[in-house]
């Protein structure tokens, strides 16, 4: 096919739907962290989910987190705050996932 025009090469097809589809996988794990947590009370952020990880910031009471993932093993959850990447158990987060934020897991 020589024509100029609208038309699009079929071949490029799948290379266009895998730009399209990536573009909007990126656009989503670029979005804004959304801080609809709290901690309860000044916590220590770890690296890691254990209690031995280094701790890569204090957080007091009230500090505004947002989840990014969960380690149901250890029961806690990794969050950013202040610019921090870390975990945190989960009874010291209140928040919308919470039924009751006082009670113990």
């Amino acid at each position: 096919m020589t024509g100029g025009g609208l038309g699009m090469n079929i071949r490029r097809l799948p290379a266009v739907a895998f730009t399209i589809i990536a573009c909007g996988l990126l656009a989503a794990l670029v979005a804004d962290p959304v801080y609809n947590f709290e901690t309860t009370e000044e916590i220590a952020l770890r690296e890691g989910p254990e209690d031995e990880d280094p701790v890569v910031a204090h957080l007091p009471a009230g500090t505004r987190v947002a989840p990014v993932g969960v380690n149901s093993e250890c029961n806690c959850w990794q969050v950013e705050a202040h610019g921090h990447t870390g975990y945190v158990y989960t009874r010291h987060l209140r928040g919308p996932l919470f039924a009751d934020s006082s009670a113990e897991p």
